[in-house]
């Protein structure tokens, strides 16, 4: 696992990821319900909070999902929608935000199309697939493809 991280790093994948001043492209994605929802229909607010995460079967995303649920009542105070994206299917997306009590929409990128827009995109190396499914951690099963690619967790806001 470290191996791999030092190699994500030395990838500098955030580089080239789209940068704070960047404009977001429009995007429609599924909801964990499966209602497709786009980028300008949730811009009701004057702002937006955007957060990638690599899935529900990720403890690190989990912490990270239940930080922005503890703080989405002062977002809202301060006119700030949330949304959280995840290459995740939606019935796996609708599982982890029951499972986190969530309280704001989870949207399904399929196969990564929005955060490879966005640069956001690595590979999981093969050699932690067989460490990652030996803890019962099945990403091809909760992404609903065989590709091990996930986004780098990311979090933007849209003004």
């Amino acid at each position: 696992m470290q191996q791999s991280k030092e190699e994500l790093l030395n990838a500098n994948i955030s580089d080239k990821a789209i940068k704070a001043d960047d404009i977001l492209p429009d995007f429609q994605l599924p909801d964990e319900h499966g209602n497709p929802v786009s980028l300008n229909e949730i811009l009701q607010n004057e702002y937006l909070i955007i957060s990638f995460y690599r899935g529900g079967w990720c403890p690190y995303c989990n912490l990270e999902l239940g930080a922005l649920q503890q703080h989405l009542e002062e977002f809202k105070q301060l006119g700030a929608d949330l949304v959280a994206i995840s290459p995740e299917t939606p019935d796996n997306s609708l599982t982890t935000s029951e499972k986190n009590e969530l309280q704001f929409k989870i949207l399904s990128d399929i196969n990564n199309t929005y955060a490879k827009k966005l640069n956001l995109v690595f590979q999981m190396p093969e050699n932690l697939r067989d460490v990652y499914d030996s803890f019962g951690l099945h990403v091809d099963k909760h992404n609903g493809n065989t590709d091990y690619e996930l986004p780098i967790p990311a979090t933007y806001g849209h003004l």
